[in-house]
């Protein structure tokens, strides 16, 4: 980035365009325009920040990036994390999560994909799935004290599902369980 600039400036420097305080205020504009633009558009979690600075989840009528995963007659509502920039943040910055509520990360490719409680504020119970939303590995009550330890499925997933400690024990999830959402 700074090489870019420096590149601009002396180009039109050479060309005697505008003079350096000038030119300097016109390359600092553009570098916060791009910055800026940069920031909003690669904040995954910006629409679902409150005025408050807490993130919190989309309701069923929301637009916004989330889905209904069912398991037996169980229903959460998952913001989904479908991006690498949206996968590395995780739950983090959320400050508890409801019965009804998880975050389903979605990867590009079937793979052993790892997880930490890196900034995680609440205990949760992590689910990885195979592309078929089965159940292939399960991590119990992982705490945030646990960072930097991470947790990584023995078995290939396409899908990870984390939901609210106890989630595994109180609706019987086991290896081979299913979930579905659309």
């Amino acid at each position: 980035m700074k090489r870019c600039i420096k590149r601009i400036v002396d180009e039109v420097k050479k060309y005697k365009i505008l003079p350096t305080r000038k030119l300097l205020m016109v390359v600092g504009i553009i570098v916060l325009v791009v910055v800026v633009s940069r920031i909003s558009l690669s904040n995954p979690q910006q629409k679902l920040v409150t005025e408050g600075g807490k993130y919190e989840f989309p309701s069923a009528r929301d637009k916004r990036k989330a889905t209904d995963v069912m398991f037996n007659d169980v229903s959460v509502r998952a913001v989904i994390a479908d991006t690498t920039t949206e996968r590395s943040i995780g739950l983090s910055g959320y400050e508890a999560l409801n019965k009804d509520q998880a975050m389903l990360f979605v990867f590009d490719t079937l793979d052993y994909h790892s997880f930490w409680m890196r900034d995680m504020n609440f205990s949760i119970d992590i689910i990885w799935l195979d592309e078929n939303k089965e159940v292939v590995f399960i991590k119990e009550s992982a705490e945030p004290q646990d960072f930097p330890e991470s947790y990584k499925s023995p078995a290939k997933a396409l899908y990870v599902l984390e939901v609210y400690d106890g989630f595994v024990v109180d609706e019987k999830v086991e290896i081979e369980s299913t979930f579905s959402w659309k």
